[in-house]
């Protein structure tokens, strides 16, 4: 990949690393009281550098088109029309609209981050109103804790007997398949 394809950029690793901070755990409110603004503010702060990397993008395309247009001009070619379809052609044209292209794709990453954080920040306000209203307490959340680890755990032990059920097969089975 190069410095030019999503994926390398400083900007999308952030964003990726503050992903991690999305989703609601009813134990943990205490934490994400204290860190959801910190981090709503940096991802605001991502999309706000995105959309400046966009800008300079657009303004460097501006450019590239200009002197392409300029180099079409001196070199003989005097038909507006057929500079004008020359433009795009142009190898730095091409490589400042991909650049164009991938700083939209991360601003648009840093938007939708910034967003599911946005309500994410209002669904914890929310769950504080239900605790302080009562309809939610944290002998609730504990249940909660103790069935998904109940649940999990038997998964985990149906997955294994199954395993072993279809893993070993019997003396007839084995039987069955030799003839």
């Amino acid at each position: 990949m190069s410095e030019d394809e999503p994926g390398d950029s400083h900007l999308l690793e952030r964003c990726y690393n503050l992903r991690n901070h999305l989703g609601l755990d009813l134990a943990e409110l205490e934490n994400a009281f204290m860190a959801t603004p910190g981090i709503l503010q940096q991802a605001g702060e991502l999309v706000a550098e995105a959309d400046e990397v966009v800008n300079t993008c657009r303004h460097e395309l501006d450019i590239a088109k200009a002197e392409a247009a300029e180099r079409y001009r001196d070199s003989g070619v005097t038909v507006e029309a057929r500079i004008s379809s020359m433009i795009p052609l142009d190898s730095t044209v091409r490589l400042c609209n991909r650049r164009l292209i991938n700083a939209r794709f991360e601003m648009e990453v840093c938007d939708s981050l910034y967003k599911a954080l946005e309500v994410q920040s209002r669904l914890l306000s929310r769950a504080a109103d239900m605790i302080v209203s009562g309809y939610i307490s944290p002998t609730v959340i504990n249940e909660r804790r103790r069935a998904e680890i109940r649940r999990a755990r038997e998964e985990e032990k149906s997955d294994s007997v199954y395993r072993n059920r279809v893993g070993r097969p019997t003396a007839r089975r084995q039987q069955q398949s030799e003839e």
